[in-house]
C-alpha cells in the first residue's frame, strides 16, 4: 500500500520554502522506494503544491535522473497544460516536457502552442517549434500547420516570409505529410492580409491541380477569404467570381461567405443586389446571425438614413436575436445621422439594460449627436460618465465635445478641454486643431490663432 501524505500548504510555508520541500520530500521517496511507494496521485499532487512553478521541481528532478517518476512529472506537466496564463508560465512548461522521457504526445506539444497562438506570441511559437524540430518531437501535420500559421501572423509579414510559409508547405510531402485544407487557408489569408490577393488566386490553381489528384480540396473558408478580400478592395466582380465558382468546386458557400459578399455589395452602393442575395440565401435554408444583420443594418443606413427612412434598418434589427455591440452602434450612428437623438439615446439605455457594455464606439457616437443637436449639457455628461467607466476618450470624443463648445460660443471651456487631453493620454490631431481655430476666429480671437498655428 502507498503511504499516504497530507501536505498542508499553510502549514509548509511558514517553516519551509514550498517548492524546495516538496522537492526534497519526492527525492527522498523516489531514492527509497521509486514511484511506487507515494501514491500517482500523491506525487502529482505534491509538484502542483505551488501553481506555475511546477517546473522548478519537475525540472530538477529530471535532470538528477530521467527516468524518476516520469508518469508523476507527465501528470503535474500535463495539469499546466491546460491553464497556463503566462508566456512565461508556457516556456517553463515546455522546458518541463522536452525533459521528459518519453515525451508527451504531440498532441500535449501542440495544446501548449495553441496558447501562445493564443496570447499572440507567434514569433515565441516559432522559436519553440523549432526547438521541437531539433529534438525530434515536430513530426506532425498540426505542429506544421501551427509553424506556418505563426508565420502568416508576423507583425511584418512581407512577401519573403509568405514564400517561405508556401515552400514549407511543399516540403511537408518529403517528410510524408500532407497538406490539409487548413495549410491552403492559412496561407492563402496571409497572402490576403498582405495585400496580394491575386497571388493568392494563382496559388489556388497551383494547389487545385496537385490536390485534387490526392483528394484534397480547398475547403469554403479558402474561397471565403478571397471573397471577402475582393470585396474590401473594390473588386465585387471578381468576388462573384469566386463565389459562383465555389459550387463548382464542391465548396458550398457558408453564412460566412454570403455575410463577405453582401457586406461587399453595401460597400459598393448594390443595395438591391445585397437584398436580392440575402432573399436568396434565406431561400437556401442558411440562417443569418448577427453578423449577417449587421452588414444589413450598416448597409441600409448608409443607403436611406440620410433622407429619413429607417424603417427597413429598425425592422431587421428587431429581427436579430442577440444584437452585440457593434450592432447597436452601427444603429445608433444611422440615428445619429437621421437626428433622431431621442431614439438613439432610448436605444443606448435599451442597450444599457440588456447589459452590454458601450464602448468608445457607442459614446464617441452620441457625443457627437447630441452636440449636433444642441444637447450640450447631456453631451457634457455622457463625457464624464467615461471616466467613471474607466473609458479612455480618444481623440473622436474630445473633437466632438470640442466643436460643440466652440458652436455653442463656449470658447474658453473648450480651450481647457483642448489643453486637458494630452494630459489624459490624448494627443490632438489635424481635426482638433481646426475645430478649435475656427471657434476663435468665430469670436475674432487672433493671438489665440496665431497661437494654435
Amino acid at each position: 500500500m502507498g503511504v499516504e501524505i497530507h501536505i498542508s500548504k499553510s502549514s509548509v510555508s511558514s517553516t519551509f520554502d514550498s517548492v524546495g520541500f516538496v522537492s526534497s520530500l519526492l527525492k527522498q521517496r523516489v531514492s527509497e522506494r521509486g514511484c511506487g511507494g507515494v501514491g500517482a496521485s500523491t506525487c502529482a499532487a505534491a509538484l502542483r503544491f505551488q501553481a506555475g512553478s511546477h517546473h522548478q521541481v519537475v525540472a530538477p528532478l529530471l535532470r538528477d535522473d530521467p527516468q524518476v517518476c516520469n508518469f508523476t512529472a507527465a501528470r503535474a506537466v500535463k495539469h499546466e497544460i491546460e491553464g497556463p496564463r503566462t508566456l512565461d508560465e508556457v516556456l517553463n512548461c515546455f522546458h518541463s516536457m522536452t525533459l521528459i522521457q518519453p515525451p508527451p504526445h504531440v498532441f500535449e506539444f501542440c495544446r501548449l502552442l495553441g496558447a501562445v497562438v493564443r496570447m499572440r506570441h507567434y514569433s515565441a511559437a516559432i522559436s519553440l517549434i523549432e526547438r521541437m524540430d531539433v529534438l525530434g518531437l515536430a513530426c506532425h501535420i498540426f505542429i506544421w500547420n501551427i509553424f506556418i500559421n505563426c508565420l502568416c501572423h508576423l507583425k511584418e509579414v512581407d512577401l519573403g516570409i509568405i514564400s517561405r510559409a508556401v515552400m514549407l508547405a511543399d516540403e511537408m510531402l518529403n517528410f510524408g505529410f500532407e497538406p490539409d485544407s487548413f495549410t491552403c487557408a492559412t496561407i492563402i489569408k496571409g497572402l490576403v492580409r498582405n495585400g496580394t490577393t491575386d497571388l493568392a488566386v494563382g496559388l489556388i490553381g497551383k494547389w487545385e491541380k496537385e490536390m485534387v489528384q490526392r483528394g484534397i480540396l480547398p475547403n469554403i473558408n479558402t474561397f471565403s477569404i478571397l471573397v471577402d478580400a475582393f470585396c474590401k478592395e473594390g473588386q465585387p466582380s471578381e468576388a462573384e467570381h469566386v463565389f459562383e465558382m465555389t459550387a463548382q468546386k464542391g465548396a458550398e458557400p457558408n453564412v460566412v461567405t454570403y455575410n463577405s459578399i453582401i457586406d461587399g455589395y453595401f460597400l459598393h452602393n448594390r443595395v438591391d443586389a445585397a437584398a436580392k442575395l440575402f432573399g436568396l440565401m434565406i431561400e437556401r435554408n442558411y440562417a443569418p446571425n448577427v453578423v449577417t444583420y449587421n452588414a444589413l443594418i450598416n448597409g441600409y443606413c448608409k443607403g436611406f438614413c440620410l433622407v429619413g427612412n429607417l424603417h427597413a434598418a429598425e425592422q431587421l434589427f428587431e429581427k436579430i436575436q442577440s444584437p452585440n455591440v457593434q450592432s447597436y452602434a452601427i444603429m445608433l450612428d444611422g440615428l445619429r445621422k437621421a437626428k433622431q437623438m431621442d431614439k438613439a439615446i432610448a436605444m443606448f439605455q435599451q442597450m444599457e439594460n440588456h447589459k452590454l457594455e458601450p464602448n468608445i464606439v457607442i459614446y464617441n457616437i452620441l457625443i457627437h449627436g447630441l452636440c449636433t443637436a444642441g444637447k450640450l449639457d447631456s453631451a457634457r455628461e455622457l463625457f464624464e460618465v467615461l471616466s467613471e467607466k474607466k473609458i479612455k476618450p480618444n481623440v473622436k470624443a474630445f473633437t466632438a465635445l470640442i466643436n460643440g463648445l466652440c458652436n455653442e460660443g463656449h470658447i474658453s471651456e473648450a480651450f481647457r478641454l483642448f489643453n486637458e487631453r494630452e494630459g489624459r493620454g490624448c494627443v490632438p490631431d489635424v481635426g482638433s486643431y481646426n475645430v478649435l481655430v475656427r471657434g476663435f476666429i468665430r469670436i475674432g480671437d487672433k493671438l489665440r490663432v496665431e497661437q494654435l498655428l
